[in-house]
């Protein structure tokens, strides 16, 4: 916006939580909207105003976000490992996994998912010769 990422977040949660307070819109529904890299804001700014404004939102809309791989260091295999018990919770919350991973409670999906990441992802990341692997069965490992 106006000053870098970090500053802007800081200096937005100020402005909304003043607002709020102002205005006395506690009670309101509260969303966050933000498009391309904005999204690094809004996922930054939601987390500021949780944590330290105490502001808890009803949503975060990401609009044509960003590749946020651009943000990742070049084979940052721990980074993508990190990524895959959310991608697991947001596939669930949005019903598009198997059905014996759906009918989980997410707690036991995120636990599950972590367990795969951690030993057999974190394996087919680490392999330069993707030919020891079963396509077929790392296809159906990773659709949890």
């Amino acid at each position: 916006m106006f000053f870098g990422v970090n500053q802007d977040i800081n200096y937005l949660a100020e402005w909304i939580s003043t607002f709020v307070s102002r205005q006395n819109r506690w009670s309101s529904p509260k969303y966050l909207i933000g498009e391309s890299y904005g999204g690094v804001r809004v996922m930054g700014l939601a987390h500021e105003l949780q944590q330290n404004h105490w502001l808890y939102l009803n949503g975060v809309i990401l609009v044509s976000p960003a590749d946020y791989e651009y943000f990742y260091s070049d084979g940052d295999v721990i980074q993508l490992i990190g990524d895959f018990p959310y991608l697991s919770a947001t596939a669930w919350y949005h019903k598009k996994l198997k059905v014996e991973y759906q009918s989980m409670d997410l707690e036991n999906l995120i636990q599950i998912s972590e367990d795969f990441a951690i030993i057999n992802y974190f394996l087919l990341l680490q392999k330069e010769d993707m030919l020891i692997w079963n396509k077929r069965e790392v296809a159906q490992k990773l659709k949890i």
